[in-house]
């Protein structure tokens, strides 16, 4: 089970203009938004990464950077836009990177993803620069939170939502997006 991504591997990802012009489009409709995901400016040049996973598996993602509605200065007004899209959507995914720990948005936006839809409808992407060194990874809250992993043991490979507090349970990250609320069957083990 692969848990923590190397930013290099993600970093690849690449839009050109066309694809960026599609997905500016698809962002000024938030009204069909379903995943919010949550990330350190510092990490804009991986987060394309994540979100063409959640866009490949049936995510539609917001992501304020694409966003044209979003204020560039009123921080006042850039927290009430981001509070009504974290609404808005039914689940909440956040990149986790060692720059986590310095944003001052991520644990406020976080907070409002478990506030409107609980725990089970947030969960991680976790980035590292030194896949040996993880220790940030479970710092303070972020060890409650569930995580997007990829399987490559699997026959089928892809992408899974692993919950710690089940441990071995994980449920295919396309049916994650797809529901509003956790799937209720046993799952597929993963260790």
């Amino acid at each position: 089970m692969k848990d923590v991504f190397s930013r290099h591997e993600m970093s690849t990802i690449k839009k050109s203009m066309t694809d960026s012009h599609q997905i500016i489009k698809e962002a000024s409709e938030l009204r069909e938004k379903t995943v919010f995901l949550s990330y350190s400016s510092d990490d804009s040049e991986i987060v394309m990464f994540v979100y063409d996973i959640l866009k490949r598996n049936g995510g539609k993602v917001y992501l304020d950077r694409f966003d044209p509605k979003l204020p560039k200065t009123d921080f006042t007004k850039v927290a009430k836009k981001l509070s009504e899209a974290a609404e808005r959507c039914n689940k909440m995914v956040l990149l986790v990177s060692q720059n986590v720990q310095d944003s001052i948005w991520i644990p406020w936006e976080i907070g409002l993803g478990h506030g409107y839809h609980t725990r089970k409808n947030v969960a991680l992407f976790l980035a590292s620069d030194d896949l040996g060194d993880t220790s940030w990874k479970d710092q303070e809250y972020l060890g409650m939170y569930q995580r997007i992993v990829e399987n490559e043991y699997l026959r089928n490979g892809g992408f899974y939502v692993y919950d710690p507090e089940t441990k071995n349970i994980a449920t295919n990250l396309r049916d994650w997006l797809r529901d509003n609320s956790r799937i209720n069957h046993p799952g597929v083990g993963l260790i």
